[in-house]
């Protein structure tokens, strides 16, 4: 009778999270053609948006994509998905979810860097020589955030005080740059089918916001004729 009694819990159990992500996403696919946004439940054909090189992608295993927004004319070189991965084994094993939106313009190129909030473990870390590049014009951001980041003079000198004033008022927010394309998506934070649009429409804001801060940048270059930033535009990954 127990065997039996584990056995039906565990099919209510299973069960129930697959009626729940069986609704999800046909309320996204709902949700995708109302935005104007192809849907496919597994990565599209042309889904040419590279995992590799991102902090978030390189976490657990088991990593998959699916649920994904895509239209080339709504939004050019961008995709929003779900991504999932697994951490740990047995009965500490956790399953990660969040919803990830890509940009990609090859007219923008960033400084390498990874922003997400920061945590106590972060803070014992740097005790151990773990890299956070913090600020003194703005100890609120930096209290707030790790950034991380391979070429930290270009990523002090592109995160100025605007911008950190800027970021310092978002919440949760998670940030990662390899070359032209970012992405933007808050940890284990699946947004709400009724909550995509502002997903959406925020994560525009912040990406339009540093595409900003890098245009005038580089009209500081170009005023300077120093040539750094197309420099740091060649640099491969």
């Amino acid at each position: 009778m127990e065997i039996l009694f584990v056995v039906v819990t565990l099919i209510v159990i299973y069960g129930g999270i697959w009626l729940y992500e069986k609704k999800r996403t046909g309320d996204l696919r709902e949700t995708a053609k109302k935005l104007g946004f192809e849907f496919s439940e597994s990565p599209p054909h042309d889904f040419n948006f590279s995992l590799d090189f991102f902090h978030l992608f390189s976490l657990g295993r088991s990593g998959t994509v699916k649920n994904v927004f895509y239209n080339a004319s709504v939004m050019p070189g961008s995709y929003i998905f779900g991504y999932k991965y697994t951490t740990g084994s047995g009965r500490h094993r956790t399953n990660h979810t969040q919803t990830v939106i890509s940009f990609s313009d090859e007219k923008y190129v960033f400084p390498i860097f990874d922003l997400r909030p920061e945590n106590f473990l972060h803070k014992i870390g740097q005790f151990f020589g773990f890299q956070d590049i913090n600020f003194d014009s703005n100890s609120a951001f930096s209290s707030k955030y790790l950034l991380e980041s391979p070429v930290e003079d270009k990523v002090r000198a592109f995160f100025t005080p605007g911008l950190l004033d800027f970021l310092e008022k978002r919440k949760g927010v998670c940030v990662e740059t390899r070359g032209s394309v970012m992405i933007i998506y808050i940890a284990d934070d699946r947004v709400r089918p009724d909550d995509m649009s502002k997903f959406i429409k925020d994560s525009e804001q912040i990406y339009k916001r540093f595409c900003a801060q890098l245009s005038k940048d580089v009209a500081g270059a170009d005023e300077n004729n120093s040539g750094n930033l197309d420099d740091a535009r060649k640099t491969p990954l």
